[in-house]
C-alpha cells in the first residue's frame, strides 16, 4: 500500500515518513551508491522512491513488522546478478549484521521494478529475450500505424523500459499513477495499437499486461517518429540543448516527456524545444552557454536551483496545465507566440459552431490583428496594453453572484484588479459607470469590436448579466 500510495506522490505520506526523523540525505546516498553494484541507472523518480521506502522499511522493521516471504529468491539469484547481494549489504547497514531473508527478496523486487536508464544486472539470456520482444513489438506497431520506428537508439529505450514492466507483472507489483487515466483517456486508439503490439510481451509471461502498463508503453509509441531518436553523444546532446528556447525536463528523460514534446513542438511549431532531457542534466545544461528561457517539467524539481523559471505540467496536458504554458510563452517568447495560429484556429472552430462564416480568410486576418496587434502601430502613441496582455491568468476571476449582485460590482471587482497592476487609473471605472448611464450599456472597445451588456429577467425572477462581443465587418 505505501508503495501504490508513493507512486501516487502522495504527500500525506511522504510527509508521515519524513516525520520519522532520520537523515534523508544518508538513506538517499545508500540508494545511490547501489547502482554501481546494481548496474542500474535509475530515473530521479526511481531513487527518491526507493529513498522513501528505504526509511519506511527500517521503520517497519523495528517495529516487529517484517516480511517474510522468500518466494522468487532463486529466480531472482539464477536471472540476475548483484541484486541480492546489494539488496544484503543495504539492510546490513540499516541493522548491523541482523538479516532478513524476505525483506532482501522484496526490496530486490523493488528495485527490478523501479523505472531505469541502463540495466546491466540481468543475466545474458533474460537480456537477449527482452531486445528480441522489444523489436517484435516494434514490428508489430509499425505495421498496424504504417509509421517507422525501428532503430538501435528506439529498441534499446524501449527495452530498458519493458524491463520494469516485466519485474512488476512477474512479482505482481502492480503502477499506479495519477496520469494514467488521463494517458487511456486523452490517446484509446494508441492504447489499442499498444495492446496488440505487445503481444510477445505477453506470451513470454504467459500472462496479460495490465492496461497501466500499457499505457506507459504506448506514450513511447505516440512520441517516437517525432522525437527521432538517435545515437547522438552527451556530449552534444548537451550542446544541443543550450542552444534550445525551452527545455523539457522528466524524471527519467524519456517516456513521460517525449509525449509533451510531441504535443508541444506539434502546437508552437515557432519554438524550439530541447529533446527530453533528464534533471541531471539541466546542471551540464547551465555551465555553458545557453539560450534556454524556460523550463517545463513533467516531475518536481526545485525551481530556486536553476537561473530560469520552471513550471510543473502532467505529461498529459490539463487545460490549466495548457493556460499556464501559454501564459508564460507569451512573456518570454512574445514575437514566437504572436506568429503562432493555434488561437486563432480554435476562435474559429468556436465561431463556426454558432455561425456560418462567409469569409473566413478575413475573419482569421481580423481576429490575429485584433488579438495580436501589428507591430508596425505606434504602441508609444497607443499608450495601452493589447488584449493578449490583459487576458492572463491573475486578470480572470469567478465571482460568485447573488439576486443582490450588480453590473456596478462586477465592474468594480474587473477594475479594482486592473487598477492595483497600474494597467488602468482609478478614475477609468468613473468614466465608465458616466458613459453607461448616458449612452446605455454598449460600447465600442477597439477598432472594429463592440460590446453589448444584456440584462435579461430570468425564469426563476432573478437578474442576470452577460457580455456579448461583435466583430463589426
Amino acid at each position: 500500500m505505501i508503495y501504490e500510495l508513493l507512486q501516487r506522490n502522495n504527500q500525506s505520506i511522504k510527509s508521515h515518513i519524513k516525520k520519522i526523523g532520520v537523515d534523508w540525505n544518508g538513506y538517499y546516498k545508500l540508494v545511490v551508491d547501489s547502482q554501481k553494484s546494481l548496474e542500474m541507472d535509475f530515473s530521479e523518480n526511481s531513487i527518491t522512491l526507493l529513498t522513501y521506502l528505504l526509511i519506511f522499511f527500517e521503520w517497519r522493521i523495528s517495529n516487529n513488522n517484517i516480511v517474510t516471504n522468500e518466494k522468487d529468491y532463486y529466480w531472482i539469484a539464477e536471472n540476475t546478478h548483484g541484486v541480492l547481494t546489494t539488496s544484503e549489504g543495504i539492510f546490513n547497514k540499516l541493522f548491523k549484521g541482523v538479516y532478513y531473508s524476505g525483506e532482501v527478496v522484496f526490496l530486490s523486487k523493488v528495485m527490478l521494478c523501479s523505472q531505469v536508464m541502463d540495466i546491466g544486472c540481468v543475466n545474458v539470456g533474460l537480456y537477449e529475450d527482452m531486445t528480441k520482444i522489444s523489436r517484435k513489438i516494434v514490428f508489430r506497431y509499425e505495421q498496424l500505424t504504417n509509421e517507422q520506428l525501428a532503430n538501435d537508439s528506439f529498441i534499446k529505450v524501449l527495452s530498458n523500459h519493458l524491463y520494469a514492466t516485466f519485474f512488476r507483472v512477474k512479482f505482481h507489483l502492480p503502477y499506479v499513477s495519477n496520469e494514467v487515466d488521463e494517458i487511456k483517456k486523452k490517446y484509446p486508439k494508441l492504447i489499442q495499437f499498444t495492446v496488440i503490439a505487445c503481444e510477445p510481451l505477453e506470451k513470454y509471461l504467459n500472462e496479460r499486461i495490465p492496461v497501466n502498463e500499457i499505457a506507459l508503453i504506448c506514450l513511447y509509441f505516440g512520441s517516437g517518429e517525432e522525437t527521432e531518436y538517435s545515437d547522438i553523444g552527451e556530449s552534444d546532446r548537451i550542446q544541443k540543448a543550450a542552444l534550445a528556447e525551452i527545455l523539457l525536463v522528466c524524471s527519467s528523460g524519456i517516456g513521460t516527456s517525449e509525449m509533451l514534446y510531441s504535443e508541444l513542438s506539434k502546437k508552437y511549431p515557432l519554438i524550439k524545444f530541447s529533446m527530453p532531457l533528464e534533471i541531471k542534466d539541466l546542471s551540464k545544461v547551465f555551465k555553458i552557454k545557453y539560450q534556454s528561457k524556460l523550463i517545463i517539467s513533467t516531475a518536481s524539481i526545485e525551481k530556486n536551483n536553476y537561473p530560469i523559471p520552471v513550471i510543473k505540467v502532467k505529461a498529459v496536458l490539463t487545460n490549466r496545465d495548457q493556460v499556464v504554458i501559454e501564459d508564460e510563452f507569451r512573456k518570454y517568447l512574445p514575437l514566437k507566440m504572436e506568429h503562432n495560429t493555434d488561437v486563432i484556429s480554435h476562435l474559429m472552430n468556436i465561431i463556426s459552431e454558432y455561425a456560418e462564416i462567409n469569409d473566413s480568410k478575413k475573419l482569421r486576418s481580423d481576429l490575429d490583428d485584433f488579438i495580436y496587434p501589428n507591430k508596425s502601430i505606434n504602441t508609444n502613441k497607443l499608450n495601452r496594453p493589447s488584449l493578449r496582455e490583459l487576458l492572463t491568468l491573475r486578470n480572470i476571476k469567478i465571482m460568485h453572484v447573488n439576486k443582490n449582485t450588480t453590473w456596478l460590482d462586477v465592474l468594480h471587482t474587473g477594475c479594482r484588479m486592473l487598477s492595483q497592476q497600474e494597467i488602468i487609473e482609478p478614475r477609468y471605472e468613473n468614466e465608465i459607470v458616466k458613459l453607461i448611464k448616458k449612452y446605455g450599456p454598449y460600447m465600442l472597445i477597439s477598432d472594429d469590436i463592440f460590446m453589448l451588456m444584456l440584462r435579461r429577467r430570468m425564469e426563476v425572477i432573478e437578474w442576470e448579466f452577460q457580455w456579448f462581443f461583435w466583430i463589426i465587418p
